[in-house]
């Protein structure tokens, strides 16, 4: 039954889920328009863009569960939730993708083929994704919006196989994060070790630090949002109140990367308010034309 603490609650989650929905819909529109950005490192963060906008797609939907103190039908419940795990797990494997691709750079002896073997993991990912996807529809799997008759997060269901995907996520899950920590460190540790050669650019330098700061930040916060999530008692916060702090944090991270990305970008930066920019001038455009009919 729907309270005014649900109401709210579901609000707040529909409305923050659209936000960082739209970040990523504008950075998604910048980097797919704009040749120049056609380039191995923007291609994988576009599929962290679609990533993070299918998952978003279902915490919203999930806001509107919230305020409603449903699930709506059984059928719907399992199809948004299979598409939610299928996004994680593509976005946490686009995460280590963009590590590699980074490695690559400064790495002599992988950089030569850098491109594909970027373009084969991202296949790979995507390959991981749609299988679990379909998995997730099997009878046995899946995730559910209903938990303890509270619509508050995402859980896995009680089937059997569910509980065995949820004693092997939260490994996999950090064993990705905490390897991408390290390969930035590595990159960062390689670039000062080259900034001692007068032809290394500090300019270079200067993002690679940026890039280990995102990465220290994302990889810090996504390991405290696995190890909560799954091995945080409820009895500590109470369920519904660590129910709502996980689903906020969720949201949070699926527009973190975009957010850091366009902070340490200014180049990114320019075409998102330049897309923006020309979007309200069609639109000016197009409203004088209409005045004049």
């Amino acid at each position: 039954m729907a309270t005014l603490f649900s109401v709210c609650i579901g609000l707040c989650y529909f409305s923050l889920a659209v936000s960082m929905f739209s970040l990523n819909a504008l950075v998604f529109m910048a980097l797919l328009t704009k040749k120049d950005y056609r380039k191995s490192t923007y291609r994988v963060i576009i599929n962290v863009n679609v990533s993070c906008m299918a998952q978003l797609f279902v915490l919203a939907c999930g806001g509107i569960m919230t305020m409603a103190q449903s699930n709506f039908n059984e059928c719907l419940d399992k199809i948004l939730g299979a598409i939610l795990s299928a996004g994680w797990f593509v976005y946490i494997g686009m995460t280590l993708v963009l590590a590699v691709d980074r490695l690559s750079i400064f790495v002599r002896s992988i950089s030569s083929c850098s491109s594909n073997a970027t373009t084969i993991l991202m296949l790979l990912f995507w390959l991981l994704g749609l299988s679990i996807f379909v998995l997730f529809l099997c009878p046995g799997y899946g995730y559910t919006y209903k938990s303890e008759d509270l619509y508050y997060f995402w859980v896995y269901n009680n089937g059997e196989g569910s509980r065995q995907v949820e004693r092997i996520e939260p490994y996999f899950d950090l064993t990705i994060f905490v390897t991408v920590f390290f390969i930035y460190i590595f990159v960062v540790a390689h670039i000062i070790k080259l900034k001692k050669s007068p032809n290394t650019q500090s300019s270079s330098f200067k993002t690679e630090k940026r890039m280990l700061v995102v990465a220290t930040l994302s990889c810090t916060y996504e390991a405290l949002f696995i190890v909560i999530a799954f091995w945080m008692p409820y009895d500590v916060l109470g369920a519904t109140a660590l129910c709502v702090i996980l689903s906020f944090a969720w949201i949070v991270e699926c527009g973190m990367v975009v957010l850091l990305t366009l902070i340490i970008s200014s180049r990114l930066r320019r075409k998102v308010m330049d897309l923006l920019t020309s979007n309200k001038k069609v639109f000016v455009f197009s409203t004088a034309n209409l005045n004049k009919w």
